[in-house]
């Protein structure tokens, strides 16, 4: 679909909602899970909800990803997959327990697109949002991302089509330019396209997270609008929070993204996991949900404690000791029968490769393990072989995620330090068969 300048500032109709359906609230000071690549998907979705998030995003997906994706509900991993009729690959992988709180974020440069990848996932998810604010190459060379905020007309055509088609409150995330005048040029005339909400990253295209965010745009952008604006960016704390209530009290709600990567137990009010049981449930969750190994690994890379070398146990001959507890005492040196972790240096981690190697490193997620393989292989000896889906290269998880019905043999993408990929292992050969079933079941489907 070839955009123009012609789409219409204000959206000739809202899709109409299904009867006794309820918008998602993005105001009254909504804490929110920002949408990150890895470190977003399912496992961390589910630890911030259950320790009080209000909203979660999904990492980005590209719409045309997304609209070539089979819905397949995996009663394996008690999940629902999209997954890729090109490749076989997962393209999203969602719960049906976070649907009410669930906004999926797509990447598009095109509106016929956009609402197709949106329309795919809307029965799954309370929300869906434009990516508008992504700096990476691979985003900018697509026309998606960072590279809409120089295309206005492009950007507010996808959220006209979006808020015209899509039965789901439509958001876009975007940055701030290179002035608080041009910024609110853009999110009134984004405001004009029906949109639910807008969300403000506090930093430029052209600055990187270490750069420091501009808090002080918040006030004026959210002033100028009657839609709420959530603030986005060195939000590191609860501490912050109630500061940039301060600085900014027009602002309607929270993102977090670097935070939660560390702990998300951020979102918890009364109480915080310390680092080490932050780590101890994310594994285990990563397992639960069935995260494809390197990237649990990549996440819990980000949590480790970086001072852990210094601060960790050693045995008399200077060792690090293997993971265990610590007993804490009272001031008067009495034993309080309070337990913490204590966790290896980080190197323990690096060196892992497999979710079993990654047991003698993690306490207790052996337990876990074990129990979620029996329960998936029981399921898959009763499902067969007919719902096998074959992944040949990475996408949200990856090319080894186990535990797909009677699924033995994976295929798996060799890469460079760069991230390119260099070949395959070779393989049995199945994959064309498994491609063949997956695209007659879905012909079956129409």
């Amino acid at each position: 679909m070839d955009v123009t300048p012609t789409w219409p500032q204000i959206p000739r109709h809202t899709a109409a909602r299904p009867a006794g359906h309820v918008d998602l609230e993005y105001g009254h000071g909504k804490l929110i899970l920002a949408p990150m690549v890895r470190c977003g998907t399912l496992p961390m979705r589910m630890l911030a909800l259950s320790e009080g998030a209000d909203i979660v995003f999904s990492p980005e997906t590209i719409d045309r990803r997304l609209a070539r994706s089979k819905r397949v509900l995996n009663v394996v991993a008690n999940t629902t997959d999209f997954v890729d009729l090109d490749d076989g690959s997962i393209n999203l992988r969602l719960h049906a327990e976070e649907k009410s709180k669930l906004v999926v974020q797509i990447g598009s440069s095109d509106p016929e697109n956009a609402v197709k990848a949106a329309l795919a996932v809307a029965d799954d998810c309370s929300g869906i949002d434009l990516n508008c604010g992504c700096p990476k190459k691979f985003s900018i060379v697509s026309a998606m991302g960072a590279a809409l905020l120089s295309q206005p007309d492009r950007l507010c055509g996808i959220l006209t089509a979006l808020v015209e088609n899509v039965p789901l409150p439509i958001t876009a995330k975007i940055r701030m330019l290179e002035t608080p005048e041009k910024t609110i040029e853009l999110v009134q005339r984004i405001e004009k396209t029906g949109v639910s909400a807008i969300t403000l990253h506090c930093r430029l295209r052209s600055e990187r997270p270490q750069d420091p965010g501009h808090w002080d745009i918040f006030e004026r952008v959210a002033q100028s609008i009657k839609i709420p604006l959530i603030a986005n960016g060195d939000i590191y704390s609860m501490e912050d929070v109630e500061r940039l209530k301060k600085i900014a009290p027009s602002v309607s709600s929270f993102m977090l993204a670097r935070a939660p990567e560390s702990n998300f137990s951020i979102f918890n009010p009364l109480i915080q996991k310390t680092p080490s049981e932050a780590i101890i449930a994310y594994a285990k969750a990563a397992v639960t949900y069935d995260m494809v190994f390197h990237n649990c690994k990549y996440v819990l890379m980000q949590m480790w404690p970086a001072s852990q070398k210094k601060t960790n146990r050693r045995s008399k001959k200077g060792k690090p000791q293997n993971i265990g507890v610590v007993k804490s005492q009272d001031e008067d040196g009495t034993d309080d029968s309070v337990v913490a972790p204590v966790l290896p240096p980080i190197l323990s981690l690096a060196r892992t490769k497999s979710y079993q190697e990654l047991c003698e490193v993690v306490p207790g997620l052996r337990e876990v393990l074990d129990k979620c393989e029996a329960e998936r292989l029981e399921r898959s000896e009763r499902l067969g072989r007919e719902d096998l889906i074959r992944k040949d290269v990475v996408a949200e998880l990856g090319p080894d995620c186990p535990y797909l019905p009677n699924e033995d043999i994976m295929h798996r993408v060799k890469r460079n330090s760069d991230g390119q990929v260099t070949g395959k292992e070779e393989v049995d050969g199945e994959a064309d068969v498994a491609r063949k079933k997956l695209r007659e079941s879905v012909e079956d489907d129409k």
